[in-house]
C-alpha cells in the first residue's frame, strides 16, 4: 500500500519545521522571558538578550533574529515557540503519525480499502472496519498546514 498523499505532505512539513529548528545551535534552542528581560539559553546558562532599538523600543536580539517587541506578549509568544519546543512538538506529531498506520479493511461506505489500523474496530469475522484513511486524527494534525500550496485538496474536502 503506497503512502497516502496527506501523510507524505505532513511528513514533508514536519521535516521543514525540524530543519528550521535544527538550524539553531544546540546550545541556543531554549528561550524564556522573565519580566521585561528576554533570555536565551546559551552555553549552559541564561543570558540577557534585551536590547533597545534607535527609537527606544525594547526589542529581542539573537544572533540570527531581531524582533521589535512592539506588542504585548510577543516576547512570551516567541519564547513559547523556541526551537527546543518545536523539536519536541515535531517528535510528538511523528509519534502520532506512526500510531495511526493505514490498514486494509472495510470502510464504512461498504467497500474494501485503507482504514486506520488504530481507529478501526474489529468485526465478528476477525476483519476491521472504519472510516476511510487517513483518520480524523491525521487530518487534524495536517489542518494547520491547509493553506500551504501543496496541501492535498482532496483530503481537505473531508470533514475534519
Amino acid at each position: 500500500m503506497s503512502e497516502n498523499p496527506l501523510i507524505t505532505f505532513l511528513r514533508a512539513r514536519l521535516d521543514e519545521l525540524e530543519a528550521a529548528a535544527l538550524a539553531w545551535p544546540e546550545d541556543e534552542r531554549r528561550w524564556k522571558v522573565v519580566g521585561d528581560r528576554r533570555l536565551t539559553y546559551k552555553s549552559g546558562s541564561w543570558e540577557n538578550v534585551t536590547a533597545v532599538d534607535v527609537s527606544g523600543m525594547p526589542c529581542l536580539w539573537w544572533e540570527r533574529i531581531y524582533v521589535k517587541a512592539d506588542r504585548d506578549g510577543l516576547s512570551e509568544h516567541l519564547a513559547l515557540h523556541d526551537p527546543a519546543r518545536v523539536l519536541a512538538d515535531i517528535a510528538s506529531k511523528r509519534a502520532m503519525l506512526d500510531e495511526h498506520p493505514a490498514a486494509e479493511g472495510w470502510q464504512l461506505t461498504g467497500s474494501r480499502g485503507p482504514v486506520c489500523g488504530t481507529c478501526a474496530s474489529g468485526t465478528s469475522d476477525g476483519d476491521i472496519e472504519g472510516d476511510r484513511y487517513p483518520c480524523r486524527t491525521i487530518r487534524l494534525l495536517a489542518e494547520p498546514f491547509a493553506s500551504h500550496p501543496d496541501y492535498p485538496r482532496e483530503q481537505h474536502d473531508r470533514e475534519v
